[in-house]
């Protein structure tokens, strides 16, 4: 069975026999069904499409914490979302369970969407409309997260609806759109979900930091210059001093002049024949007396030429 392809977007449409006419996921166009036999058992699915949706919708929505994102953002269903009701011409009578809006100066809201019993409704350019649980789920989707407040993300559903994402909070709704549409995808179809159906983080680039995104940065850094500039004309210089460098030279010890030998006076030779002087040994407990020439003599006599002394009378 050949693929057709939508008039009015150019869409690829995959065609069956069982429905009379078919509608574009992407612009909800519907056409004649060339396919179409009549008289082929037209069963309902065996997933029932609207309760597979509103139950992953839920139990999605309980573990991500979705409450805790804003006030009336998500709910089992939502107890009050009278303002998104009325600007998305929801029916009174559908339960509300998500709901992703920007309201003006005015509570008004100028521009969201909302999933309810009947599927997605939306509020785009001014102008609301509603799509089907199936043209919703089997349309592509896929958001674009934005790296600053200038350069927002966009969340894009088929080829029609593009919402800008200016939040922290909108921004994990829309992550939490694309997840959860992918996975009832998978469960409905059986098939995993194309490759272009993902969220892309997008980086800063060098042109960006330099225009209006990076204006604050700019204005910042020229601040904090402009105080260390300040701070440094402000200053009193402080002096260092400069301890002088002592090097230490080791100097050559000056050469030991040789003293001058002394040079002791030779003695006279002793004539031939000479005696040597000689000195009378004094005898132990004697006296010495002058004149004498070493005879010994008694106590206080005097001595002679070798006679004995005469001693005292």
């Amino acid at each position: 069975m050949e693929k057709m392809i939508c008039s009015s977007c150019g869409a690829t449409m995959t065609p069956n026999n069982t429905q009379p006419f078919l509608t574009c996921e992407y612009c909800d166009t519907t056409v004649t069904n060339p396919h179409y036999v009549q008289g082929e058992t037209t069963a309902a699915p065996a997933v029932d499409l609207q309760e597979l949706c509103i139950r992953l919708l839920m139990e999605m929505g309980k573990n991500e914490n979705l409450a805790d994102v804003a006030d009336g953002c998500f709910g089992t269903p939502i107890r009050e979302a009278g303002t998104a009701r009325t600007a998305m011409e929801i029916p009174d009578r559908e339960k509300v369970y998500l709901v992703m809006d920007r309201s003006s100066i005015f509570w008004s809201v100028e521009e969201g969407l909302a999933l309810a019993e009947g599927g997605l409704y939306y509020k785009h350019d001014g102008e609301t409309g509603k799509r089907s649980w199936e043209s919703f789920i089997t349309g592509a989707i896929s958001f674009a997260a934005g790296s600053s407040k200038a350069q927002p993300g966009e969340l894009r559903i088929g080829t029609g609806l593009a919402f800008s994402i200016t939040t922290e909070e909108d921004a994990r709704i829309a992550r939490f759109l694309v997840d959860y549409h992918n996975q009832v995808y998978r469960q409905y179809t059986g098939n995993a979900a194309p490759a272009a159906w993902t969220v892309t983080e997008r980086e800063t680039t060098e042109e960006e930091s330099v225009g209006i995104g990076g204006l604050l940065g700019t204005v910042a850094a020229a601040a904090t210059a402009l105080m260390r500039n300040n701070r440094a004309r402000t200053m009193v210089p402080r002096s260092v001093v400069q301890r002088p460098v002592v090097q230490r030279s080791f100097r050559q010890a000056p050469p030991v002049k040789p003293q001058p030998r002394r040079v002791e006076p030779a003695r006279p030779e002793r004539p031939m024949g000479q005696p040597a002087h000689r000195r009378s040994a004094q005898r132990p407990g004697g006296i010495y007396r002058p004149g004498g020439h070493g005879g010994p003599g008694g106590m206080g006599g005097r001595g002679g030429h070798g006679g004995p002394g005469r001693g005292r009378r």
